[in-house]
């Protein structure tokens, strides 16, 4: 069974993180998505400029970036020092949370920035989920949805999106498959395996991503992980978005996390359906900054971020 939950509107403040929007690619020339949006919804039909409706009769890809963050719920845990570090984050359209404690969740949209739209997870106490999005890209066409079923104290959390500038619908799951029960894992990433697998045998299946804290331990060495990795990508109906560090031979000595007595990838971001071709690249965030891991004890999530660009091509109307 599959729980609906509610959508929260944006409108908190954060008057010290002016970001801009990160830059998306046409045929010729890049350009924020909020000049794309003002250019395509003013200028291609006001016609300030030849200039400007050949760029908007000519954009063929849009440049779309993702962020999965464990935020970390520990007691040493501050919501203000993890917020500090989300502000320094490249902006991004899309951003999956994990570990997010009830009474945090408004800091951290905060810190992504005030003109954004959060969807809260319900179930994992302490520990919940979150979808934060920008809703001048990002437009819900359906309730946001938990799945039961998938098991766990935590269930993934589910949101049907359509990108207005690409003419794309995108299915979007955060989640974070359980850590102390390898059983419950295996399950819950079987589950998840079987429900990309159903949509992809539809006729026209929907692009979709998953992302989060999966507690999958991959090895960067090997790229091998645990049971349930393999569960999850059984059958070759996902793709993970291989951090560039793997190819690169300098990933992080503890892998996405930062305790040293582990060195295995935790978080993922991963493409099926309609966008498991998708362009695409992903990279371990604040790998190089000696102290991230060291303000952890400060306060600090135990958790590096991930971020992905993914190009999403525009799709002709019926």
């Amino acid at each position: 069974m599959s729980n609906p939950i509610h959508l929260l509107s944006s409108g908190y403040l954060s008057s010290n993180y002016p970001k801009t929007r990160p830059l998306h690619t046409s045929i010729f020339i890049a350009v924020s998505l909020t000049a794309a949006s003002w250019i395509s919804n003013r200028a291609c039909v006001s016609g300030l400029a030849v200039a400007l409706l050949f760029f908007c009769s000519s954009i063929s890809a849009l440049e779309f970036a993702v962020v999965s963050y464990n935020v970390e719920s520990d007691g040493d845990t501050e919501a203000e020092q993890v917020a500090q570090d989300i502000a320094r984050i490249p902006a991004s359209h899309l951003w999956a949370l994990s570990e997010v404690n009830a009474e945090d969740f408004d800091a951290f949209k905060a810190a992504i920035g005030e003109e954004f739209a959060m969807v809260q997870g319900t179930t994992g106490g302490s520990d919940r989920l979150a979808i934060v999005y920008d809703p001048e890209i990002l437009t819900p066409v359906a309730d946001p949805i938990e799945f039961a079923d998938a098991g766990g104290s935590r269930h993934p959390l589910f949101v049907r999106f359509r990108v207005a500038a690409t003419n794309t619908e995108l299915y979007v799951v955060a989640t974070h498959l359980q850590r102390g029960n390898s059983l419950i894992r295996e399950s819950q990433a079987r589950w998840l395996n079987q429900w990309v697998s159903n949509l992809t045998r539809t006729d026209a299946p929907p692009a979709v991503l998953l992302l989060g804290d999966f507690n999958f331990d991959v090895e960067p060495s090997t790229e091998r992980g645990n049971t349930a990795y393999d569960l999850f990508l059984d059958g070759g109906v996902i793709r993970w978005i291989r951090p560039t560090c793997l190819d690169e031979n300098n990933c992080p000595n503890t892998g996405t996390g930062c305790n040293p007595r582990y060195t295995s990838i935790l978080d993922f971001v991963f493409l099926a359906g309609a966008a498991i071709d998708w362009s695409s690249s992903s990279e371990i965030l604040f790998k190089e900054d000696a102290e991230y891991c060291t303000r952890e004890a400060n306060g600090g999530s135990d958790h590096r971020p991930i971020r992905a660009l993914i190009t999403l091509p525009t799709v002709d109307e019926e």
